[in-house]
């Protein structure tokens, strides 16, 4: 830099001390975490650059829309951009968490649209891959990540189902269960691939920032999925417990709570003991589903018209199980257990609002 750009931004600097600092100590700090923002790009900006990868081919596939949602606590929105369904030519895949990196020919640039994530939290939280020679295979499409079960059911499920293309699906080489499950009841070719694999031809349908926010759409894919499994027989409507008292995240003394959900003839079921397949099946069937705030919650979407009694305690709340409950237009309610729970008073709140269904 010549030294008299170098005094002029100083100047410039010492005008808007307060920005300046800010700007000054974010940087200090992302270079302390080794987390460089340049390494991003969005999809309008492959095709201005001279990369190796280049966009041949997009398609809407679902339009942007505003959802607006009156709750107690006041109005509580979201927008969903438009997505595309996207081929895009010479990237780097990581099929573990279907991330996608540009190649610039001598970088990877993180693809923004392959994730629901802030990109922040990416690029701090994940390795980034080395620029070298992998492995390359000719043409294939985003398969399924593992990730988390809620993020898995309510973001990249749908929009696995919602793919489609005649390349065959990428599987991790040490994918879930899950997923292997999923493509083999869908029929899909999938090819087994390590880790980070190079694709000449990627087909893959872009993600907004739509974190906790499922969408219509979403939801209608799952359940067209769900019918697939014979689900779309006349409902039991019956009411279930999801406990989690056999997870490190359990309410205190949660088999109490267990006890006195049996007494009224509510069926408790620990889901992670049941094959994916049949908690779908299962929980189809539900008229209400209770249950600590958690992964578990996500099967309501499963039934039509079933309403959402989540158990929170003092943390600060998520609302993604609200969010998801009543953009179906369906009932939810939240209930607050102390660090102390009285499980006798709760299940009589709990109960008391069943009567109103």
């Amino acid at each position: 830099m010549k030294i008299l750009d170098l005094y002029m931004r100083v100047i410039h600097a010492s005008k808007r001390k307060s920005t300046a600092s800010t700007r000054f100590i974010k940087r200090g700090l992302l270079k302390i975490i080794r987390m460089d923002l340049s390494k991003q790009i969005e999809l309008n900006y492959v095709n201005l650059n001279q990369f190796k990868s280049k966009i041949t081919q997009f398609n809407p596939h679902s339009a942007g829309t505003t959802i607006k949602l009156s709750t107690e606590s006041g109005l509580y929105s979201h927008m969903f951009g438009e997505r595309l369904s996207i081929e895009i030519e010479n990237v780097l895949v990581d099929s573990e968490n279907n991330f996608i990196y540009i190649d610039t020919g001598n970088d990877y640039l993180f693809l923004n649209e392959s994730t629901e994530w802030p990109v922040e939290s990416i690029l701090s939280t994940t390795k980034f891959p080395k620029f070298k020679d992998y492995q390359e295979i000719e043409s294939g499409s985003l398969g399924l990540p593992n990730t988390g079960f809620y993020h898995w059911v309510s973001e990249d499920l749908p929009n696995f189902l919602n793919l489609n293309s005649n390349y065959p699906y990428l599987n991790y080489a040490k994918s879930s269960k899950m997923n292997n499950v999923v493509l083999n009841q869908t029929n899909r070719n999938f090819l087994q691939v390590p880790k980070y694999i190079y694709v000449k031809k990627l087909k893959f349908n872009s993600k907004g920032k739509d974190l906790g926010k499922i969408s219509l759409e979403n939801i209608d894919s799952l359940r067209k999925f769900s019918e697939s499994l014979g689900t779309n027989l006349p409902k039991k409507h019956e009411i279930f417990y999801i406990s989690r008292s056999n997870s490190r995240r359990s309410l205190k003394n949660e088999v109490e709570l267990e006890q006195l959900f049996k007494k009224l003839g509510i069926s408790v079921v620990h889901a992670e003991e049941i094959d994916l397949l049949d908690q779908i099946r299962l929980f189809s069937n539900a008229k209400l589903i209770i249950g600590a705030h958690g992964a578990g919650l996500v099967h309501a979407i499963w039934a039509k018209d079933c309403a959402l009694f989540e158990i929170v305690d003092d943390q600060p709340i998520n609302r993604c199980f609200e969010w998801q409950t009543l953009v179906q237009k369906n009932v939810y309610r939240r209930f607050k257990v102390a660090k102390e729970p009285n499980y006798p008073l709760l299940v009589s709140e709990i109960y008391d609002a069943i009567q109103h269904l």
